[in-house]
């Protein structure tokens, strides 16, 4: 187990990180036509036209929109890579135009960080988090394993997939779990 870190409710999110937010987080939806259901997570992009999110917000989509905040649109989705053993999925956006952010590979324990993302489906937010450390997991599959951030923070359905990011607006990770301890 790593040690606790101090709250972050001190920590200061700035028009840097809320810019790269509005225009590289988005709102993934999806529905299944099979079984009626539907999915509300969060994206980000990772080059025009792509955006990352998680296995678990598109297994099973018959149908899949993206919703950006910073235009305003929605636009259909294509899943073109999907590896549920890493729960990382790909998606291709025809006419998503908004930047990718810089991804940064490691954040010291300490570290402050921000939650972006679409929690129960409703407006972009922007959370504070600080990070406690790294640790590795097994993967979904049991197969392999996967290096991950441990942080404090609130996680709220609707957050997977969306983006941790460190205060110079680079993703640490996308967000994909939460846990009471």
């Amino acid at each position: 187990t790593l040690p606790p870190v101090e709250d972050p409710g001190n920590v200061e999110i700035s028009e840097v990180v809320a810019r790269v937010a509005r225009d590289s987080v988005v709102q993934v939806s999806t529905t299944s036509t099979r079984c009626g259901s539907s999915s509300l997570g969060s994206g980000v992009v990772v080059s025009p036209g792509r955006v990352a999110t998680n296995a678990h917000v598109v297994s099973g989509a018959g149908r899949i929109t993206v919703g950006s905040a910073n235009d305003r649109s929605t636009r259909g989705a294509r899943l073109v890579y999907l590896d549920p053993a890493n729960d990382i999925a790909i998606l291709h956006v025809p006419g998503l135009e908004s930047p990718a952010p810089p991804w940064v590979a490691d954040a010291p324990r300490g570290t402050d960080a921000v939650v972006a993302g679409y929690p129960g489906g409703g407006p972009l937010t922007l959370g504070e988090a600080r990070i406690r450390g790294q640790i590795v997991v097994a993967d979904d599959q049991g197969s392999g394993s996967r290096e991950v951030h441990v942080f404090r923070g609130l996680v709220r359905p609707g957050n997977s997939g969306g983006a941790l990011l460190d205060l110079d607006g680079s993703v640490l990770g996308l967000v994909f779990a939460n846990a009471q301890d």
